[in-house]
C-alpha cells in the first residue's frame, strides 16, 4: 500500500498550522468531512468562505497533488467547467507546505467555497443529465491537453486497477469475505483483466478522469449550474471507468440502466464521443469500482462510512458479481449501438449456477 499511517487520523487537527500559509490560523474551522483527506469549512474574521483540504502524509506525493492542481488551472481556463478554485497562498502558490508538531511534512490546499447545494437522492437523479454534460466536457479536453512536464497521477489500467499498486490496496485483505465470495471475485477479477486488456485494442477511450464525480463532490447552483469539486482521486483512466464511479454507492440499484441512460444523454448531447467499445466495456468498469471498493472499506477502515458499509458493500458485490459473470449485468448498456463484451471462459455460466447466492434485495446501511 502507498500509504504508511492509514489509521493514525492526528495528522487531521492540524488546521491551525496549516492555515498559516494563508494567514488564517485565527479563522473559524468546521470539519466537514474525513476519508482520504480531511476537509474543513473555513470562516474569515470578514465573513469570507473556503474550504481546506489537508492531505492525508503519505497518500499523495507532492507532485502528484501539484499535477491535480495544475489540471485544475487549466480547465478553469476554459471557462467550461465551474470548479472549485485553488487559492494562492502568502507566497504566491497554491500548495500549502508545514512541518506538524509530530514531525512529518503535511500537504493542504485552500479552495473557494461554491454557493449551492449538494445533490441527493432525486436531486441527482434529477441532475443526472446535467452530469453526463459535465463529464464529456472533461472527457474532451483530457484528449486534447497536453499535461506539463512532471505531470504525475495514478493510472487505472488492467495493470493498477487492483493488488498492492491500486490506491486503496488488495480487495483480498479486506475482512469478512468468506470462501465462497472470494472465489467469485477471483473469477471476476480475471474477466475483468481480460476484458481491459482489450479494450485499448478495441480503441476504448482512456485518458484523464476525475474518478469521483459523486453526489458529494457536486454542488449545483441556484441557476442548475453544476459545479464540481475534488479532482484528488484523478487518475489516467477508461472514461467509462468515470462513469461507474459516479454510481459507486448505486451499482445494484434497480433503475441502474435507466440512470445510466439519462447520464448517458446529457454526456452525448454535450459532444461526448463513444463508440460500440465504450458501451461494451461500462459492466466491466462497474464491476471493477466494485472490487476497488472492497479494498476502499478495509483501507479506510477508520472512517464512520467505511465502517458502516462494509457489510453491505461486500453483499452487494458479490450479488452484482454472479450477474457480472453471467453476462446478465447491465446488458441493456453494453449493447448499445451494436456492442458486446470479449468473450471471457466459456464454462464460466455452469460454474456460477453451482455457486448458492442470494440474490434478493438488500437493504442500505442507514
Amino acid at each position: 500500500m502507498r500509504c504508511n499511517q492509514l489509521h493514525d487520523v492526528r495528522w487531521a487537527d492540524y488546521t491551525e498550522e496549516a492555515l498559516r500559509a494563508w494567514n488564517l490560523q485565527d479563522a473559524h474551522v468546521t470539519k466537514l468531512s474525513l476519508s482520504e483527506n480531511a476537509t474543513y469549512l473555513i470562516q474569515d474574521a470578514t465573513g469570507v468562505r473556503g474550504v481546506l483540504r489537508m492531505h492525508r502524509p503519505g497518500y499523495r506525493t507532492r507532485a502528484e497533488i501539484e499535477s491535480e492542481l495544475a489540471w485544475l488551472d487549466a480547465i478553469e481556463e476554459t471557462g467550461r467547467i465551474h470548479i472549485a478554485r485553488a487559492m494562492p497562498t502568502c507566497d504566491g502558490s497554491k500548495l500549502g507546505v508545514f512541518k506538524n508538531p509530530l514531525g512529518d511534512k503535511q500537504y493542504a490546499v485552500l479552495f473557494n467555497y461554491l454557493r449551492g447545494t449538494t445533490p441527493h437522492d432525486a436531486d441527482f437523479t434529477d441532475n443526472l443529465e446535467r452530469i453526463g454534460s459535465v463529464a464529456a466536457i472533461l472527457h474532451t479536453m483530457s484528449r486534447t491537453w497536453m499535461p506539463p512536464q512532471g505531470f504525475t497521477r495514478a493510472t487505472y489500467d488492467c495493470n493498477h486497477m487492483f493488488g498492492s499498486t491500486c490506491d486503496y490496496g488488495d480487495w483480498r485483505l479486506t475482512t469478512g469475505i468468506d470462501s465462497t465470495q472470494r472465489e467469485v471475485f477471483e473469477r471476476v477479477e480475471r474477466k475483468i483483466r481480460h476484458e481491459l486488456a482489450s479494450a485499448a485494442s478495441r480503441n476504448a477511450g482512456f485518458g484523464l478522469i476525475h474518478s469521483d464525480i459523486r453526489s458529494d463532490n457536486l454542488v449545483i447552483a441556484d441557476d442548475g449550474t453544476v459545479q464540481l469539486l475534488d479532482f484528488d482521486d484523478c487518475a489516467f483512466g477508461w472514461y467509462m471507468f468515470d462513469l461507474a464511479c459516479t454510481f459507486t454507492f448505486d451499482a445494484a440499484r434497480d433503475d441502474l440502466e435507466q440512470q445510466i441512460k439519462t447520464y448517458l444523454a446529457g454526456y452525448m448531447n454535450a459532444g461526448g464521443s463513444l463508440n460500440a467499445s465504450d458501451f461494451a466495456l461500462v459492466p466491466t468498469c462497474f464491476m471493477a469500482r466494485q472490487l476497488q471498493m472492497l479494498a476502499w472499506i478495509e483501507f479506510r477502515n477508520e472512517t464512520d462510512y467505511a465502517q458502516r458499509m462494509h457489510d453491505t458493500m461486500i453483499k452487494e458485490a458479490e450479488s452484482i458479481a454472479y450477474r457480472y459473470l453471467q453476462d446478465e449485468y447491465l446488458m441493456g448498456i453494453a449493447r448499445m449501438q451494436g456492442s458486446a463484451p470479449v468473450p471471457f471462459d466459456e464454462d464460466n455460466k455452469a460454474h456460477v449456477d453451482r455457486l448458492h447466492v442470494d440474490r434478493t434485495p438488500i437493504d442500505r446501511a442507514s
